[in-house]
Formats: structure tokens, C-alpha cells, sequence
């Protein structure tokens, strides 16, 4: 296995070159909110559907770093994530989170269930974004683990991020069947908020996608071909895409879009 440098020791070399300079009176940050998936479907029901979500961070100060956001609540309502199926399908483990060498040679393409991207500045939270060579473009894949929640993978070269990125991050599933929601959690590793020291990556933008794999479950005593992503309505015929975020510093902030379903 090649292995990749750490992001943390390697963004330790550039701290000289982004100009680090304390940033204005810190300003707040301004989060979107957007999403889809299909309409119709009912619980007992389901249609096989693509859920999408993406979300944008921005400074209320113009074109500056935003703040570091650690922790991500994605909720989308009318749709679920069968554990059932995605407990027949291949499954992948993680890479520890503190190894130094992170890598997914080790899971099958077919235990990919979705996948997005983030783009990200580095600097000083306040500071301008340098768009000649400090910002982040970082894909990842999503990965079955097997026991209901998901491995988020992400994998950037040298052309896409001044330090190529190796990094896994656990991806927490929970459902409300009262509410029809499903949400996905997740915090980020230190080492990617912060990489070195007095130097940030804070995500700018975002999108997340879980697409429908298929598996036979017996359902009610007959074998039925399932979906992992399902649509099963809304009480309200409305579906909200709401993602929740939490600073460092523990200050959470909700934006939500309402959509057909």
C-alpha cells in the first residue's frame, strides 16, 4: 500500500505561505440549505429512490474564510435507509480514525452506497479566501458498514488540495418513523478542522448523495427485491431538508428547504 503523508504534517509546510494574519472582528456564517429525492412511496409501501442533499457556508462578512463548522446533521424527511438490505449487501471496514495511514484498498466498489464532494478554504477563519491554491476540492465515497451506519471516505490528490487527503469519518444513521425522517451524522476529525497549528480548513460547500442498492429480503414471509434508499412519504406531502450545524465553540445552527414529496 502507498502511503499518503498525513494532512496535518504536510499542511504544517504551507502555514508560511497562506500569510497568517488575525483575521477582522470574526464574522458569522451563513448556511443554504437544498436537496430532492422522489415523491410518493408510503412505509409499508417504499419506492426506490437517490436522496440528495448539499449545503453551502459562507461569512456574512463578504468573500471571507468562514468558521470551522465540527459537527453535521443531515435530515431528510420522506425517506429511509433499509437496514435490512444493506445488511445483505458487501460491507467495508474503516480504517482506525487516528491511524496515520488511511486508506479504503481494502473495500469492494460494491460496498459504495453514495457519495458527494467538499470543497474547502485553508487559512484563518475572517481572513480573505485565497482561491490561488488554498482551497480544497475533496470527493468521497460512502460505505456500507454493515451494521446500519456508514464509512465516508474521503480521497484528494495533489491536483485538487495543495496536500493530498486520505481521511475516513464515521457516519451515524438514525430514522424516525413518526416523522418519516431519516438523518445521517457525522464530526469531523480534528486534524482536518484544524491541520496545523493557527491554520484552518473550514468547508465551504457540500453535497451528498445515497443512491439505491438492491438486495432480496423476505418481507411478511415473500422474498421481495429491496432498495437501500427508499421513499415513503410525508405526512404533510412537504419533505424538509434540514442539516444542522455545530461549531467548535458549540454553537448550533438549523436551515431547512421545503420541497415536494
Amino acid at each position: 500500500m502507498r502511503k499518503v503523508r498525513n494532512f496535518a504534517v504536510a499542511c504544517t509546510a504551507v502555514v508560511g505561505l497562506v500569510g497568517m494574519t488575525a483575521g477582522q472582528a470574526m464574522a458569522a456564517n451563513v448556511y443554504t440549505a437544498d436537496g430532492s429525492g422522489p415523491t410518493g412511496g408510503t412505509p409499508s409501501k417504499p419506492k426506490a429512490a437517490t436522496m440528495k442533499a448539499e449545503f453551502t457556508i459562507k461569512s456574512d462578512g463578504g468573500d471571507l474564510i468562514p468558521d470551522v463548522v465540527k459537527e453535521y446533521t443531515i435530515t431528510i424527511e420522506g425517506g429511509r435507509l433499509d437496514k435490512r438490505v444493506l445488511a445483505k449487501l458487501p460491507k467495508c471496514k474503516m480504517s482506525p480514525l487516528t491511524s496515520p495511514v488511511q486508506s479504503a484498498d481494502q473495500c469492494k466498489s460494491t460496498s459504495v452506497v453514495g457519495k458527494g464532494q467538499l470543497s474547502a478554504a485553508i487559512g484563518t477563519p475572517g481572513n480573505p479566501i485565497d482561491r490561488n491554491g488554498f482551497t480544497c476540492t475533496l470527493p468521497y465515497n460512502l460505505y456500507n458498514l454493515g451494521d446500519g451506519n456508514l464509512g465516508l471516505f474521503i480521497s484528494a490528490t495533489t491536483q485538487q488540495c495543495p496536500v493530498a487527503v486520505k481521511q475516513w469519518i464515521k457516519v451515524n444513521v438514525k430514522h424516525n418513523a413518526a416523522k418519516r425522517t431519516v438523518s445521517t451524522s457525522f464530526v469531523v476529525p480534528e486534524k482536518l478542522q484544524q491541520p496545523a497549528p493557527g491554520l484552518f480548513s473550514p468547508v465551504m460547500s457540500a453535497s451528498f448523495q445515497l443512491s439505491p442498492k438492491y438486495a432480496n429480503i423476505k418481507v411478511n414471509g415473500k422474498t421481495k427485491k429491496m432498495s437501500t434508499t427508499q421513499a415513503i412519504g410525508c405526512t404533510d406531502k412537504k419533505r424538509d431538508v434540514s442539516i444542522k450545524f455545530v461549531t467548535p465553540e458549540g454553537v448550533s445552527s438549523t436551515v431547512t428547504k421545503t420541497l415536494p414529496c
